[in-house]
């Protein structure tokens, strides 16, 4: 007795029906992870395809690092009181330093599977891949700049102690949020697509209330009561605060500790869910 094709579909499918949701889920991370050699290379790929055919390359990206901070340094400077012009410089680079990063991570993960649309229609490939693609294409931006970011911070002659060594876990703690943000925002937005206009906007207006270009104390308690709640200023809190007053901002390391938390959970949960609908949105 032969079996029919709708009986064969059905054995096919049944795996996926006794696989839960948050196990496919944890199995295409896992299983993305192991593909670091493939979204390494495709990083890689995406940063020459940039500069391809210029003439200094990636150097472009240091370059253009230098001049902002160097032209931002010159203009708000002179705005600066009780305190030394090389501490306002120190503050400002690794401010921007950092923002330079959560820039190209929040205003990339919308489009990290629309982008990848011929992939994953064509190729049985974990969709995590993706992510991992677009943090590691933000790693390659970041060493870059942290090259031209050391030499600035040699220039204004900023002393380092023990406390400097938590530059590392703040790192880690950058990439580990950068990879959440990839996935939440590239699921949402392959859904939505006016939300990564939105997401471009908002990024635009929180440079400015974020202690990149100006210093705490010269808004006052009052309004900085408000602006406390702002994420990214933490962020920069835990890596500047050491290197700049040889202090731990544990407040800062708290906050970056639950939104981790609560960006993962939710991340995670919105990936095991919509996942396997992303195709169909692209």
């Amino acid at each position: 007795m032969t079996a029919s094709p709708h009986s064969d579909s059905a054995a096919a499918l049944e795996p996926a029906r006794r696989d839960p949701l948050f196990a496919a889920a944890i199995n295409d991370l896992v299983g993305g992870l192991g593909r670091w050699r493939l979204w390494t290379a495709l990083a890689w790929e995406d940063l020459k395809a940039t500069y391809r055919r210029s003439v200094i390359g990636v150097l472009w990206i240091s370059l253009s690092f230098a001049v902002f901070v160097a032209v931002k340094v010159l203009i708000f400077g002179s705005f600066v009181q009780g305190r030394e012009i090389e501490y306002f410089g120190a503050y400002l680079m690794l401010g921007f330093f950092c923002w330079v990063f959560f820039t190209q991570i929040v205003t990339g993960a919308p489009s990290v599977f629309v982008t990848a649309e011929s992939w994953i229609r064509n190729d049985p490939i974990e969709l995590s891949v993706f992510a991992y693609q677009g943090v590691v294409r933000s790693m390659f931006d970041l060493a870059f700049t942290g090259i031209t970011a050391a030499g600035f911070y040699l220039y204004f002659g900023q002393g380092a102690d023990w406390t400097a060594l938590l530059v590392i876990p703040a790192l880690a703690l950058y990439i580990l949020n950068a990879i959440w943000v990839m996935l939440l925002l590239g699921i949402i937005c392959a859904r939505f697509r006016d939300l990564t206009h939105l997401i471009n906007t908002i990024m635009r207006v929180m440079l400015f209330l974020t202690p990149i270009l100006w210093l705490p104390e010269q808004l006052g308690e009052q309004i900085m009561q408000y602006l406390w709640w702002n994420p990214f200023a933490h962020f920069i809190w835990i890596l500047r605060t050491p290197l700049l007053d040889g202090m731990l901002a544990t407040e800062s390391w708290i906050f970056v500790g639950v939104i981790t938390v609560l960006g993962w959970s939710s991340a995670f949960i919105v990936f095991a869910l919509f996942r396997r609908r992303v195709v169909f949105w692209l």
